[in-house]
């Protein structure tokens, strides 16, 4: 049985090395010697040969065959070319086995013969300018090694006419179109301009999916996922959109970092957030976790500047705080006791603290503390300053200033510093209005005994009465008694008041009084007496403004748990 002993295989030679490579012949030269079943060459003649190529040494099915082909043998030698034999046909073909028929009907030689390299030279085709290919292999459609000190690949446009990219990458699946990896320590890609105003990396999607992407999969890795650095008057990174999304958008899921951080190691500003126009917030913090929107710290002891300044030379707030929740607009809180929770100042003679209550039911300020300290602290320092250290004022029914205590303490207390001229309470209402009202309790003065401070108690009336004291002598059993023009002043003497007399002397039989006057009385003796007696007088009139008001409503006191205990306690604020 005739058989192929040898066979070499070699691509037809390019002369010359050239731009374009679509002079590579689709076919590869084939030399062998045909010999019988003892080795002999066979009869010089024409024989009929068919070659396959298998991607296996047995079985398995040819993936390529030539036509049948007529070969003529000297010495057993003959020469032959296996085409068409395309690059296409070797595309994720790493092992190739070639198979010989010879004869009619054929007869199958063996054994197959294993390929070197050299046809896959035909892959060269694939590089002719300009290439387009496709590939099916599950590795490298294309690798390029260097193990020298240039570059692996280069790629360049000449023309300064040309506005493509020298480099362009794309996918329709969902890998990447461009992976870059560095396994020495350097960096995985460095793109570069030189001169001119073109941007060194453009990352660009008009899909779904990010314009760039940045990951650090190494834990340990304590670096900085994108860095941007200049040595010049603009940003380091600069973030810009034109829709509704975020020119910057800083996430992270773990609890100890932070979405975005901004650091400034150089006395500058860590973060500068300018809003140009437009009514949108220069910065905005919003979280729908539990965590804080914003927060704002100093770790330096030795520092006193502000964690949070705003500033405004509009007419808008320097800082504005807003909740529609349970939560506060504001809370201040310090652990240091010369600290303040919030502090308010103002130097330009406006108001450092301005509190609101639009509408609803609650407090514009509400001071609490669960500790020994005051709720609320007010004080003046400037000794020339005349206003009030605190002035509260109400445009409705209710009242400008409540006290309430619901343990044993006062619910107002006021004092004024001992041996000073300061003064205790001062009220003042429109005449003919209620001035002070005491509901359930007395209004007392207290004073020092030599058992202690003493309560001494006001009289009360059902009808408004001032009262003046005065001292008088007889002469001759008569004396008309002027009334004090500045009490006369207080008061209505027009309406009835009251005269109350006591004689000072045990040889008097008493006095009367009569003729009772606008500006003064007479007093008489008794049974005719002349005598020269002292007395004394109270006299009691209608305080002027009040001459109508006895025993008046007072409907505001009807819920007052204090006046009616069995009703329960009904407060109004």
């Amino acid at each position: 049985m005739p058989r192929v002993i040898a066979c070499l295989l070699a691509l037809t030679v390019i002369a010359s090395v050239n731009p374009s490579l679509s002079g590579v012949p689709p076919g590869v030269s084939y030399q062998g010697r045909l010999t019988d079943s003892s080795g002999n060459p066979v009869v010089d003649g024409a024989y009929s040969l068919r070659f396959s190529l298998v991607a296996q040494a047995a079985g398995g099915a040819a993936f390529w065959s030539s036509p049948v082909l007529s070969v003529t043998t000297g010495n057993g030698l003959f020469t032959t070319t296996l085409e068409p034999l395309s690059a296409a046909d070797l595309i994720g073909k790493d092992n190739v086995w070639l198979e010989a028929q010879v004869g009619s009907p054929p007869v199958t030689l063996s054994p197959r013969v294993k390929l070197t390299s050299s046809p896959f030279a035909l892959r060269a085709g694939d590089l002719d300018m300009p290439f387009s290919g496709t590939s099916t292999t599950a590795t490298q459609t294309l690798l390029i090694g260097n193990t020298g000190t240039g570059k692996a690949g280069y790629f360049q446009i000449s023309s300064a006419a040309n506005t493509n990219p020298a480099l362009y990458a794309t996918t329709n699946g969902t890998g990447y179109a461009l992976t870059a990896a560095s396994t020495a320590g350097s960096g995985a890609v460095r793109a570069t301009t030189s001169g001119g105003t073109g941007t060194a990396v453009n990352g660009y999607t008009d899909g779904s999916g990010p314009a760039g992407y940045f990951q650090i999969d190494n834990a340990a890795n304590n670096n900085h996922a994108l860095i941007g650095t200049t040595n010049g008057g603009g940003s380091a990174v600069y973030a810009s959109t034109g829709g509704t999304g975020n020119g910057v958008y800083g996430r992270t899921t773990n609890s100890g970092g932070y979405g975005v951080r901004a650091a400034n190691t150089g006395g500058g500003t860590a973060l500068y957030a300018t809003s140009n126009g437009g009514s949108g917030e220069a910065v905005y913090g919003y979280t729908d976790g539990t965590g804080s929107a914003g927060a704002f710290q100093i770790d330096n002891a030795a520092n006193s500047t502000h964690a949070l300044i705003g500033t405004s030379i509009g007419s808008g707030s320097a800082v504005y705080a807003s909740t529609s929740g349970t939560g506060n607009g504001v809370y201040g809180r310090t652990t240091n006791s010369a600290g303040y929770g919030v502090r308010a100042a103002n130097t330009g003679g406006g108001t450092a603290l301005y509190a609101t209550s639009n509408g609803g039911s609650g407090e514009a300020v509400n001071g609490y503390t669960d500790g020994t300290g005051n709720a609320g602290y007010f004080q003046t320092a400037n000794a020339a300053n005349g206003s009030s250290t605190l002035y509260a004022e109400t445009n409705g029914t209710g009242r400008a200033v409540r006290g309430h205590a619901t343990g044993s303490a006062w619910a107002g207390y006021f004092t004024a510093a001992g041996g000073s001229a300061g003064k205790g309470v001062y009220i003042s209402v429109p005449a003919g209005n209620a001035g002070l009202n005491v509901a359930s309790g007395t209004k007392n003065a207290v004073v020092t005994t030599s058992s202690g401070a003493r309560l001494m108690y006001t009289e009360e009336s059902a009808e408004v009465w001032f009262t003046d004291y005065g001292f008088g002598r007889l002469q001759d059993g008569r004396a008309t008694v002027a009334i004090n023009r500045t009490f006369a002043e207080t008061v209505d003497l027009t309406q009835p008041y009251h005269v109350f007399m006591q004689v000072n002397d045990l040889n008097s039989t008493g006095v009367g009084v009569v003729n009772k006057t606008p500006a003064s009385f007479e007093v008489g003796e008794l049974q005719g007496g002349k005598s020269d007696a002292e007395f004394s007088y109270r006299i009691v009139a209608k305080r002027r403004g009040y001459e109508q008001a006895r025993l008046e409503r007072a409907p505001y006191a009807d819920d007052d748990e204090n006046l009616y205990p069995q009703r329960g306690r009904r407060e109004v604020r």
